[in-house]
């Protein structure tokens, strides 16, 4: 099930997209909004086994999720675990914790 049911959105009508919307036949622009994770209790966090990963540049939390579970979907696990809600929040070299065990993540994640 897709994640972004939940999303919220916001209407973009910014002056500093006003040239890229008209050229492309549009007043504004609907996006989602950053997603807000909830703080977990850093205690539950640390007794996860985890990979640690370097960020490196071109990496994205779905390449990352694709690589280690098969599946790009995940990608908010990894976001929400590192309590970095995008990639503009990483800079090259910053390690991250990916949960080894997928399952038991989001039994936390989402419970």
């Amino acid at each position: 099930m897709s994640r972004y049911f939940r999303r919220t959105t916001a209407v973009n009508s910014s002056k500093h997209y006003r040239d890229i919307l008209k050229k492309r036949g549009r007043r504004r622009l609907e996006q989602y909004r950053t997603p807000r994770f909830p703080q977990y209790d850093i205690g539950i966090l640390d007794s996860f086994e985890t990979y640690n990963y370097i960020f490196s540049p071109g990496d994205t939390f779905w390449k990352i999720a694709h690589i280690i579970y098969g599946d790009s979907n995940h990608w908010w696990v990894i976001a929400a675990f590192n309590r970095k809600p995008t990639i503009a929040h990483l800079q090259s070299g910053d390690v991250i914790r990916v949960p080894v065990d997928i399952s038991v993540a989001l039994e936390i994640l989402e419970g």
